[in-house]
């Protein structure tokens, strides 16, 4: 995986149904990109949103995948 970019923090759709880790999906140019957050992942607790976080798109070939970090 690479890097694709850093975002500032924005409002995510919730994605119903999902596991507790998926805090939702965004549009970024035509593509959905579901948001993980890797705390509650592996069992660190959750991360609170605010407008101090950050997104990290990695892209994996045609997929990509976002993750909430501290910015």
């Amino acid at each position: 995986m690479r890097i694709r970019e850093v975002r500032e923090w924005e409002n995510v759709r919730d994605v119903p149904n999902s596991s507790d880790e998926i805090i939702g999906i965004i549009d970024i140019r035509g593509k959905i990109v579901p948001i993980l957050d890797l705390k509650q992942k592996f069992g660190f607790g959750t991360n609170e949103i605010d407008d101090d976080k950050a997104v990290i798109i990695l892209k994996s070939e045609d997929s990509r995948l976002g993750f909430v970090v501290d910015s």
